[in-house]
């Protein structure tokens, strides 16, 4: 369903977690823009999306709602290290962030938020599977 044994990421805009270390669980992609991003999740599918306040190229917000429509099933998780106000915050979960992370995620984070995305999507598709057989 999702990116094979090890949690998946891309980051746009955001740099590599500093923990990271061969083997340890997590494929992290980084791009620079929306337009790259775009480009990348035409390719392959993520786990998790790394979304910071502002991109180079496109509203953060605009970004997350054409995402959403091209792919709906993409999770996505705002950084802000630099501070997230009240609004952005409310306004993340309104456009379904999983999580808003106030510092830079190190690995056991993304890997943590990436296997629970996977579990959520598994449950999902055994609950529809259970009624379709009924």
């Amino acid at each position: 369903m999702f990116g094979g044994p090890q949690a998946s990421v891309l980051g746009v805009g955001v740099s590599a977690p500093p923990d990271r270390t061969e083997g340890d669980g997590l494929r992290f992609s980084r791009v620079a823009s929306a337009r790259q991003a775009r480009e990348m999740l035409r390719l392959e599918r993520f786990d998790l999306l790394l979304l910071p306040l502002e991109l180079p190229d496109a509203d953060v917000w605009e970004f997350v709602r054409k995402t959403r429509i091209e792919w709906p099933w993409q999770k996505w998780a705002l950084v802000g290290p630099g501070g997230v106000s009240e609004q952005d915050q409310r306004t993340a979960r309104m456009m379904g962030a999983v999580t808003i992370f106030f510092a830079s995620p190190d690995v056991s984070d993304l890997v943590e938020w990436t296997t629970r995305v996977r579990s959520k999507a598994a449950a999902s598709v055994r609950e529809r599977g259970t009624r379709q057989d009924k």
